[in-house]
Parts: structure tokens; C-alpha cells; sequence
């Protein structure tokens, strides 16, 4: 009789019933969970290759209601990425969307349209109540996010931004570590109407506020009115271990009134960073003026530094706030094809050897060689493509950028530094690979783009890489021991347009240049938007899977914040 019972579970773990159950399961998440349900499910997972291709949600919504005067009307969303302008009620967000397309996000950004100035403060109170239920909502759909984003249409309106706060205050997220929605104005300003208490209270896990909100009165108000009400916020953030982060539009602020923020945290035991963005063009232009700010710098704050080089001459703001912001953690450099331009204009010379000098003495950065908190490099050469690429200077050119990198890395103290971000590496890389081997002996986490040209790069000699991300279609080799690879098929697309890209060949053909990297990796995931891939992502241990999302985080953040 016994000989004849049913085998269950000899059934079920047999390949066909294997491979039924394998091919239903679309989430790594799933799978994950899989593998816990017992020992052989563990091993059913951990011997199979598995190969996804899903679409990727967007993060970043918009969202009103639809009725602009009603409080209680349906409250509807968009897509920030949609080309249309359909709205949907939210409950498509949160009931419809499959697992998968979200479990790659770590942030969640909500634009609000909704015009506070129509409703009373008790009717923003219930409002609030309203969309942080969403917020909520969306952190269990998005089980991967940790970070928030709100911002309200109307940013510079007080109401509005007592919107945000009000939401904040009643969001219970255990998952929130990270808030990008907060300026210290917008702080003080709703404490001096508000008694005060902890809006942060239901989110345990909070660790960092950026300061990025970038609307502020003119005048701007006096510092002994804020002071009472920034000495309550920096109490707050000191009892609950949270950092903040700096990186306003800090020409707003009185550097007077700033260093008396700055004093003050320091006083109440507060960590806050600076990052000193020296840029002329990006959205973020701080600090500008280096000799205005030049106490910040003098006081340590600064752990992060960043300059978009746009002409000769822009080195020296670099090299003044590096030579004060010994505490540096991550310097970004950006070369603008422009300043290629005018370097090439200014020398007037077809020979390499006549540029040396000029070159040698602008990226010196021997300066800092006992500085002990450098961690982070993010080096690049913009994507625009000037004259000299299209004529008989180009190998000149590509010369002059790959002596710009050797000089930077040769001089800067790259012992400890185990994270470089190089984008849109110059064609005949070689020479720029040899010096990242000789420079950054113990590099972890590695970002390449390469120039349109390049057809194959060698990195097998990196034995301490862990994680690499690539922008393009190149070939590439790697170390055995890389733990998880992210490629972007596409190019730098704020640069390049689609139909720019179709000129290469390599654009047609995504598996001639991937293949030998999918080879050796057991899981791959392909993210789709746009009916294109827009990254894949190659793992072996699938435990380690929600480590790729910080690398994600690594590659689309430049500068970082």
C-alpha cells in the first residue's frame, strides 16, 4: 500500500512542474520569497538561470484633485514622464500595476497641482491626511523606495508648502530614510505660525533631509528671527541622528545668517553638509562666489565639490575650494566640450607636446594628499561633440582628454578612494585604463561611458571590482569577481538625441556587444521604457539583488546628492 501513496512533493520538484512554477513568477522578489519557503525551493532557485524582461513604472507622479474646489473629490495622477496629459484616478497607481515594474525603484516623487491658497487650514489639514495615505500606499506598492520627494506646483506659496509638511507629519512609513522635500525657511516659517512638535515622528528610519527647495522670500528674513525656531528643528534632528544636507541655491542666504546656521548645528551636535557647487550652468549654482564663501570652506563643511569647467581660467574656483574643503568626501568634474574648444583655440598648436605644460599645471591637485575622507570621483567629458571631432584633430582632441584624466588621477590621493564615475571615455582608452589600475588599486564601484568609437574595453586587471555600470555599446571585460553589472544600452540622452545614435552601428545590435558579459552571470533582468531597453541588469547571487539598487543610485546621480 505504501508503495503506492502519492509523492507530492517528488512531483511537484520534478522539471516540468519546476519549470511551470518557475515561469509564472516575473518578481525577483518573489523568487526570493521562494527560496524561503523551504530547502528545496532554495535549491530549485539557486540552480536555475532566470532571464526577465519587464516594464519599468515611473516613480514620479503628479497628482490633484479632480475637482480643484472640492476637498473630497477623487484625487487623480499622472505619469512626470507621460507625453500626454491623461489623468487616472490614483487607485490604478496602487491596485493595477504589477510588482515587478516597481521593485526597482529607491524613491518616490509626488508633484502636487493642487492651489492651497483656495482652501482653509483645516481643510489643508484633511487634505494632507488624504495624500499621505497615498504616500503610504505607494511605499508598500514600491517595497524597494526608501527616499521621498514632494514638491507642490505651487512651491513659493506658503500654504503650500505647509501642504508638504502637514503630509509629512501624517506619513507612518517605517521604510523612509531619506527626504528631498524640505528647506530650512520652509521650517522656521511653519513653526512661527505652529506650536511646535515632531512632524518626523512616524518615520523612525529617518536619516537624512536634503535641502532643496530652492523659493525663499525677499528679503530674506534676519537670523535672530529664526534663531529660536532653527534651535527647536536642529534639537530635533540632533535627538534623532538625522543628517542634513545643504545644497540650496545658497546665493539666497546672507553667507552671514548662514554661518550662524552653520555654528549652530555644530553647537547642538547636528551633522550638516555642505556640497559646494561651483557650477556656472547647472541647475544648482552654489557658491558661485569662492572668496564670499570662503568661511564655509575655512570651517570644514563642504564634503562635496563640483565644477562644470566651461573656460580656461575655471580651474581656479576649483582649486581655491578644494584647498579649503579638506574634508572632502566627493569632488565632481565636469569638462564642457566648450572648454575643449577653447583650449585647443587658446594653443592654436596640431602638436600634443605643446599642450602638456598648459595641462599639467591646470589639473595639479597634489594639494591634497593628506586629505583622509576622500572617497568619491566623478570625472566627465560632456557629450557635446565639437569641430575638432569632426576634422583632422580629432585624434588630437581625444589625446588632450585622456592627458586631462591621466593628470587628475596622477595627482589626487586615490589610496582610499574605491567609487569612480567616468563618463564618455575618450577613443583609444587604453592609457586611461592603465591609470585607473595604477591609480585606484582598490576600486569597488566602477561607471563607464565611452565615446561612439570605442568597440571593446579590458578592466579584467581590476581584481577588487564589485559592481560596474556601463552607458553604450561596447565590449567589455571583467574580473571574475564582479558581484552585479548594470548596462544602459543608450547613450547620455540629455546629449544625444535617437536619431544622433542611429548613425552607429552599434545601436541596432544590443546582444552582439552584451552577450559575452550575459554569459557569465546567471540572473539578468531587462527593464523596458519606451518599448527600448532602457537597462539590464546581470547577477549571480540573487540574495544580493537590492544592492544593485544603490549602484542604480550611483549611476543616475551626477553630481551626487
Amino acid at each position: 500500500m505504501d508503495d503506492k501513496i502519492f509523492d507530492g512533493e517528488k512531483f511537484f520538484f520534478n522539471d516540468i512542474f519546476s519549470n511551470r512554477i518557475i515561469s509564472y513568477i516575473s518578481s525577483i522578489e518573489d523568487f526570493i520569497n521562494l527560496s524561503l519557503v523551504n530547502r528545496r525551493f532554495k535549491s530549485l532557485v539557486e540552480s536555475i538561470s532566470i532571464k526577465r524582461r519587464y516594464t519599468i513604472d515611473s516613480e514620479r507622479i503628479f497628482l490633484k484633485l479632480e475637482n480643484s474646489s472640492d476637498i473630497n473629490s477623487s484625487i487623480i495622477y499622472r505619469d512626470l514622464d507621460s507625453r500626454d496629459d491623461s489623468w487616472k484616478n490614483v487607485n490604478e497607481l496602487l491596485v493595477k500595476i504589477p510588482r515587478q515594474n516597481l521593485e526597482n525603484s529607491i524613491s518616490i516623487s509626488v508633484c502636487i497641482e493642487d492651489k492651497c491658497s483656495t482652501f482653509s487650514i483645516e481643510e489643508i489639514k484633511y487634505l494632507a491626511k488624504r495624500y499621505a495615505k497615498i504616500v503610504v500606499s505607494m511605499f508598500g506598492k514600491f517595497e524597494n523606495s526608501t527616499e521621498l520627494n514632494i514638491r507642490t506646483f505651487h512651491s513659493d506659496e506658503k500654504l503650500n508648502n505647509y501642504l508638504v509638511i502637514y503630509i509629512l507629519s501624517n506619513i507612518n512609513c517605517k521604510k523612509i530614510t531619506k527626504l528631498t522635500c524640505l528647506s530650512l525657511y520652509s521650517l522656521v516659517e511653519f513653526f512661527n505660525d505652529n506650536d511646535f512638535y515632531d512632524i518626523f515622528k512616524g518615520m523612525p528610519s529617518l536619516k537624512k533631509i536634503l535641502s532643496l527647495t530652492y523659493f525663499y522670500p525677499n528679503p530674506f528674513p534676519s537670523y535672530d528671527e529664526s534663531e529660536e525656531k532653527l534651535l527647536l528643528i536642529f534639537k530635533l534632528f540632533a535627538s534623532k541622528n538625522i543628517n542634513i544636507v545643504i545644497n540650496d541655491i545658497l546665493y539666497a542666504f546672507n553667507i552671514d545668517y548662514l554661518m550662524k546656521v552653520l555654528n549652530l548645528c555644530r553647537s547642538e551636535n547636528v551633522r550638516i553638509d555642505v556640497h559646494g557647487d561651483l557650477t556656472a550652468s547647472l541647475a544648482k549654482n552654489n557658491f558661485q562666489n569662492i572668496l564670499e564663501c570662503k568661511k564655509v570652506y575655512e570651517m570644514k563643511y563642504p564634503t562635496l565639490v563640483s565644477l562644470e569647467m566651461y573656460d580656461i581660467g575655471n580651474e581656479i574656483l576649483l582649486h581655491e575650494a578644494l584647498k579649503l574643503s579638506t574634508n572632502v568626501e566627493c569632488i565632481c568634474i565636469i569638462i564642457k566640450g566648450f572648454y575643449m574648444y577653447n583650449l585647443m583655440e587658446h594653443i592654436k598648436n596640431d602638436n600634443f607636446e605643446a599642450y602638456k605644460e598648459t595641462i599639467e599645471k591646470t589639473f595639479d591637485f597634489r594639494y591634497m594628499k593628506e586629505y583622509k575622507n576622500f572617497k568619491q570621483l566623478y570625472f566627465c567629458f560632456q557629450h557635446w561633440q565639437i569641430e575638432a571631432d569632426f576634422n583632422d584633430k580629432r585624434e588630437l582632441l581625444h589625446h588632450l582628454k585622456r592627458y586631462i584624466f591621466q593628470c587628475t588621477l596622477l595627482t589626487m590621493p586615490l589610496l582610499e578612494v574605491k567609487e569612480l564615475y567616468y563618463d564618455n571615455i575618450p577613443i583609444e582608452q587604453d592609457k586611461s585604463i592603465e591609470v585607473i589600475e595604477k591609480c585606484l588599486p582598490n576600486i569597488e564601484k566602477l561607471f563607464i561611458s565611452g565615446d561612439p568609437q570605442i568597440d571593446e574595453i579590458d578592466l579584467s586587471k581590476l581584481t577588487t571590482l564589485k559592481y560596474f555600470g556601463m552607458r553604450g555599446k561596447f565590449k567589455v571585460k571583467l574580473p571574475s569577481d564582479v558581484n552585479i553589472v548594470i548596462i544602459h544600452p543608450l547613450y547620455y540622452r540629455e546629449y544625444e538625441s535617437d536619431e544622433d545614435l542611429q548613425k552607429y552601428p552599434q545601436y541596432y545590435d544590443n546582444e552582439m556587444y552584451y552577450s559575452s558579459l550575459k554569459n557569465q552571470f546567471k540572473y539578468e533582468t531587462q527593464c523596458i521604457r519606451e518599448n527600448k531597453e532602457n537597462y539590464i541588469v546581470l547577477f549571480d547571487n540573487i540574495y544580493k539583488w537590492r544592492r544593485y539598487l544603490k549602484v542604480k543610485q550611483f549611476l543616475n546621480s551626477f553630481p551626487p546628492i
